[in-house]
């Protein structure tokens, strides 16, 4: 796996999953996919994906 640290957050609330591979998160871009995934960027690479209406989603199959 090239990233050393994965951390994750969950607000219950808002229904938002947080994925981050860096522990600095903080991007420069991103894309959403159709199926309310926002993957986030920084310099190029992958940082961080957050996951809309988590609960929902039960199979994230390719």
């Amino acid at each position: 796996m090239p990233y050393s640290r994965i951390s994750t957050d969950y607000d219950k609330e808002a229904d938002v999953l947080y994925i981050n591979f860096k522990e600095d998160s903080r991007a420069d871009d991103s894309k959403i996919t159709d199926d309310d995934v926002i993957i986030r960027y920084k310099k190029g690479s992958i940082i961080g994906v957050t996951i809309s209406n988590a609960s929902k989603k039960r199979n994230l199959k390719n």
